[in-house]
């Protein structure tokens, strides 16, 4: 997640269970349980799956 989306990030804490949470040089990387409506929200920031 972007730093510019901190208020996203906010609500993961808020309306879910975060399971990890990173910073890295581009953003914030979650490992999170949420609803259906957050998760929608969250989709494009998901990062591709590494091989």
């Amino acid at each position: 997640m972007p730093y510019t989306h901190g208020k996203l990030v906010a609500r993961a804490h808020d309306e879910g269970e975060v399971l990890s949470e990173e910073h890295t040089p581009e953003g914030t990387l979650l490992k999170v349980r949420v609803h259906e409506e957050l998760a929608a929200e969250l989709a494009p920031y998901v990062p591709a799956p590494t091989a």
